[in-house]
């Protein structure tokens, strides 16, 4: 992490969702850029950022375990799980007796097991093209033009490596996220989803970039 949040508001792991409220109201007052004297208006981004994240018992809990990332790959990561939460309803009609958080957390797995192939497969790319480049000879002074043309592929590759590593860093605060959730559905069907899990599993199509 950055930055402590408790120390940016000024409080304690131990401290209530009122006492948050409080000294955050009494931070605000000197922080706030209208305040000619004290206020900041990165301090108080920050102050209003901390309150948000540990007001609400979802986000301290995955800020205290270390698994929150910044703001944005948060609201990412309960995106991932609403799209695709709507989309298993819609395909699956006997969802209903199933468990859907199951169902959705081994969808989880499952991407992310499929964009840490990519990586792999565009990093092995990188490396032919490395291997390509060093056997590429022109006369001196003049530009190669395969050499550029092998530079702006690899470059190309490097920039998805990196969308596709905070995509996977995105489904994983996804999984932390389901944790915190359970679908009940009746006992007796749990045979029946048992013998259709997997089934529902393979035959649903997730929403995902890659």
């Amino acid at each position: 992490m950055s930055e402590d949040l408790y120390k940016t508001l000024g409080v304690n792991k131990k401290s209530s969702k009122a006492d948050i409220k409080k000294q955050y109201i009494k931070k605000a007052k000197i922080l706030h850029p209208d305040n000619g004297k004290t206020g900041s208006k990165e301090k108080f981004q920050a102050l209003i950022y901390a309150k948000e994240i540990l007001s609400d018992p979802l986000k301290r809990k995955l800020y205290n375990d270390g698994n929150l990332g910044d703001g944005t790959r948060f609201s990412r990561a309960k995106s991932v799980l609403i799209n695709n939460f709507m989309k298993l309803i819609g395909q699956d009609p006997g969802v209903v007796d199933k468990d859907i958080f199951l169902i959705l957390s081994k969808y989880l797995i499952d991407a992310v097991n499929k964009m840490e192939n990519i990586i792999e497969n565009l990093e092995k790319e990188n490396e032919k093209i490395l291997k390509i480049r060093s056997r590429i000879k022109n006369k001196e002074g003049e530009d190669n033009i395969f050499i550029k043309a092998l530079d702006s592929n690899m470059d190309g590759n490097d920039i998805k490596i990196e969308q596709v590593k905070e995509e996977i860093m995105t489904f994983k605060l996804a999984q932390n996220i389901l944790k915190e959730y359970k679908y009940l559905y009746p006992k007796a069907s749990i045979n029946k989803y048992m013998i259709l899990g997997d089934f529902a599993v393979s035959n649903y199509k997730g929403t995902t970039t890659w």
